[in-house]
């Protein structure tokens, strides 16, 4: 300000002279003190009057914009039917799906992630009278005002702090009415949800301050919000004095108040129903798509029952589609008129009418025996509810000599899945690669202790999406035909040996499914299309010199996808081995010792395909152990999906701790492992074996200071009590592993060279790490497996300096380019570009003088 003031005045055309050099010179003079008085005041040393409202005026605007993000308020639903048949409710409080000690607040993280929490401007009754739930979301921070739990039953639950905050505040009022929602008087003197005894009022507060709704968020900040979760089946409003409900219909008002800020939403209340087009014309191949609308809440599933002229059937149950992710994202929902597509093989089919019927889970009353209907043979059995019917006629599409103008694959791997599980469509495999129970794994597994069945294994090939087209016209009553008889072809053969699969002469045991885009995109590489391969070996034929033969243990194959096009052949090839899927717990030669310790892990490690479920027992010869947990899943080492890592024989694991602490050593333990999955039976026992109680691992290591080129350390002294590892990792033990060693047994060892697979090129501090080999493969499989050797709980680990002597590459002669020999930077000493305090004052006189001398 004072450099344009003295500016305007200078150029003043009416000065004299005279006036011209003094005011000059006082320019000058004020430019100088400018220039040592900008960094003063940066620095904080303003009057002490304005240092007082400034903070004064930072305070009141941090508390009047900081705390709601702006424009993120928005209704949420989740719903009705909520529910897998495992307690899965839309209750936010038990009963839901977590144990007593870690519920609240975490539904919600749940729901998202199952794609059951939508953003959505309005809530539906379902066909059966019940209300789906709305949750009133807006992003905040400030939220340590209302005090939330951080864990138990109630985690995030701050409903009577809220109520009681006078800073703190949400209206619900009917903008086309006279009904409001008062939180308050919810609170008491309501009714449980039908069959429930735990208590659940209707409406409830919830301080996200762990994020779970992140996806939900807009911007980068805060994630952290404010949740009213409300029940409109029991929820009471006020309409002038007297007690009303919720009725189709309608739109609510919602106003967030914190601290004087307000932040505003809206959402309607709707018929749950099913809308179906007029008449159909689809074609007549695999996984064509018919699709309707619904207002139901998304993720609520609906059937779809298809029913051709000649009596074929077919019935797709799918979830109504909504607006899941806001993130990024400028909509905060829509009032929904939601997808509801369902994928049909109609190939053969062409010249057929049909009929479409879609169907709303029911009971009607949602009850049955006066317990609430959450089971999906309930929703869709004698109960369900139709809500839409249509009906078409399906076209033909065929095109025999359809020719492939050009396409690619790439990316083929092999995946496995555990016996018993399915992967019929592209879509279910997508469900199962979410519930970790499809993993990138190059061998396929035969129990040999159990079932003595093969687990499948699916050959995946990523494509471009010409080829479906492709399929689509080509001619065939079923895919496999239509598959046959198009330009693509996919062959099977072992390359130890002489056996091969040949569909065109027996394609039993093999399915195909197309993948337009419906399976998890963590499957994927490149795309996000292709073609899925399922051979079952315990039905697939394979011929070995024109002989039906089955597969064995121990053997190689190649699969070959094929495309002829116009521009050429592509092919893409798939490696596998077939193996015994043996199981075991500890090392493979059966020796299981358990250390004495209150957090003990019995680790099951075995060959089948990660995914399956086991039951674990341990119990001791005295009665005084007797441990038995279900539910554990076997996981491996593979990065992007649940399960082993690409390339390997597989080695996953499931592990149960128990409390070994008040056992003395040498006690024995028996401890079995049995698969919970259906084939054929289930349970059935894999493994039975006996264990003995030990003391704990132990184990200490040394590492000196030293020098080298940057891709190999010396550690000087190991001592550990079962074998293992050492590992090198930067920033901390914690950190990236940049080196491991080979298997090193029992004892000590000393001057341990290990090789950095990321070698280093600086001086940098190095952490070395020591590993139990947890699952006995005597390979390095952290970090999921062989967990550190640990002091009382904490790692055993070193640090050193490592000095690094390897050639430079940058070509630093050490001289300043810019001939200035004292190194110092383009900036002067008081942080001004490209010149100092005196380089300006010499400027500044310069200019005076000539000034002066023109004046």
């Amino acid at each position: 300000m004072v450099v344009c003031y003295m500016t305007n005045r200078i150029t003043r055309g009416d000065m004299t002279q005279s006036q011209k050099k003094h005011r000059v010179l006082l320019f000058a003079a004020m430019m100088v003190v400018s220039i040592f008085a900008t960094p003063a005041i940066a620095a904080g040393t303003a009057s002490p009057t304005s240092t007082v409202e400034t903070n004064e005026q930072t305070a009141e605007t941090s508390t009047a914009e900081s705390m709601m993000e702006e424009g993120s308020a928005k209704p949420l639903t989740i719903s009705w039917f909520r529910d897998d048949g495992d307690g899965n409710g839309p209750y936010p409080v038990l009963p839901n799906e977590y144990d007593e000690d870690d519920t609240g607040i975490s539904m919600f993280a749940n729901a998202e992630g199952d794609a059951h929490l939508r953003a959505d401007d309005s809530i539906a009754k379902n066909p059966n009278g019940q209300w789906d739930m709305v949750t009133l979301h807006v992003e905040s921070s400030g939220l340590e005002e209302l005090n939330p739990p951080v864990s138990g039953a109630d985690k995030g639950l701050v409903t009577e702090n809220f109520v009681n905050n006078d800073d703190w505040d949400v209206s619900i009022t009917q903008a086309d009415g006279d009904k409001e929602l008062n939180i308050a008087d919810n609170m008491e003197g309501y009714e449980n949800p039908a069959g429930v005894d735990e208590d659940v009022p209707p409406v409830m507060v919830f301080a996200d301050t762990d994020e779970v709704d992140d996806d939900f968020a807009y911007g980068d900040e805060p994630d952290t919000g404010l949740l009213v979760w409300v029940d409109p089946n029991r929820a009471v409003l006020d309409e002038n004095g007297q007690e009303a409900s919720f009725e189709t219909g309608e739109e609510y008002t919602v106003e967030f108040d914190v601290h004087g800020q307000t932040e505003a939403t809206s959402f309607e209340t709707v018929e749950g129903d099913v809308t179906l087009e007029d008449s159909y014309e689809p074609d007549n191949k695999v996984g064509e798509e018919i699709s309707g609308t619904s207002t139901l809440a998304g993720g609520t599933e609906v059937q779809l029952v298809l029913e051709t002229e000649d009596g074929e059937t077919q019935t797709e149950t799918v979830e109504v589609e909504g607006n899941e992710v806001l993130k990024d994202t400028d909509s905060a929902g829509t009032i929904p008129a939601g997808p509801v597509t369902g994928q049909f093989d109609l190939s053969g089919m062409e010249g057929q009418e049909f009929t479409l019927t879609a169907y709303a889970p029911g009971p009607e009353d949602g009850m049955v025996d006066g317990e609430p209907a959450r089971d999906d043979d309930v929703y869709f059995g004698e109960n369900r509810i139709q809500v839409a019917q249509s009906s078409g006629v399906i076209q033909d599409v065929i095109d025999p000599d359809y020719t492939i103008e050009s396409a690619n694959a790439s990316d083929g791997k092999p995946l496995s899945i555990p016996y018993g599980i399915g992967y019929d469509t592209a879509a279910v495999i997508g469900d199962n690669t979410g519930d970790g129970e499809v993993a990138q794994d190059d061998s396929v597994a035969l129990d040999v202790q159990g079932t003595e069945a093969w687990d499948p294994v699916v050959l995946h090939y990523e494509t471009s999406e010409s080829v479906f087209e492709a399929i689509d016209k080509s001619p065939g009553e079923n895919i496999l035909e239509k598959f046959e008889s198009s330009p693509l072809s996919l062959a099977v053969e072992q390359t130890n040996g002489d056996k091969a699969l040949d569909l065109s002469e027996d394609p039993s045991g093999v399915t195909i499914a197309l993948d337009r885009n419906t399976a998890d995109s963590r499957l994927y590489n490149s795309k996000e299309t292709g073609l899925f391969f399922g051979v079952d070996l315990n039905e697939v034929t394979l011929y070995e010199d024109g002989e039906p033969v089955e597969a064995e243990p121990g053997e190689t194959y190649e699969a070959t996808l094929t495309i002829e096009t116009e521009d050429g052949v592509e092919e893409e090839t798939i490696e596998f081995e077939t193996v015994e899927g043996n199981s075991w717990i500890g090392n493979e030669e059966g020796e299981v010792e358990i250390p004495q310790s209150s957090s003990a892990e019995i680790q099951l490690n075995t060959e089948l395909a990660a995914g399956f479920e086991w039951t674990i027992t341990a119990t001791s010869e005295d009665g005084s152990l007797n441990v038995s947990e279900m539910d554990h899943e076997n996981h491996g080492n593979g990065d992007i999906l649940a399960g082993k890592v690409a390339g390997s024989t597989p080695t996953s694991s499931a592990t149960m701790t128990v409390d070994t602490s008040d056992l003395e050593y040498d006690t024995e333990l028996v401890i079995t492992a049995s698969l919970e999955e259906d084939p054929p039976n289930s349970p059935v026992e894999v493994v039975n074996t006996t264990g003995v109680i030990v003391p704990p691992p132990s184990a200490s290591v040394s590492v000196s200071d030293q020098a080298g080129e940057g891709d190999s350390i010396s550690v000087d002294e190991l001592d550990l009590s079962d074998g293992g590892f050492v590992s090198v990792h930067t920033q901390s033990a914690s950190g990236p592993t940049i080196g491991s060693s080979s298997y090193l047994e029992a004892g000590t060892s000393s001057d341990v060279e290990v090789t950095l697979d990321e070698p280093v090129s600086e001086d940098t501090t190095l952490y070395v790490q020591v590993h139990e080999d947890t699952n006995g493969n005597q390979a390095f499989d952290f970090p999921s497996a062989d967990d550190a050797y640990t002091d009382e709980g904490t790692p055993v680990t070193a640090s050193f300096e490592y000095t690094y002597e390897g050639s430079s590459d940058d070509g630093d002669t050490g001289d300043d380019e810019s001939g200035d020999d004292d190194g110092d930077s383009a900036d002067g000493d008081d942080g001004m570009p490209g010149f100092g305090v005196p380089a300006v004052l010499t400027a500044l006189l310069g200019a005076v003088l000539v000034l002066h001398r023109r004046a």
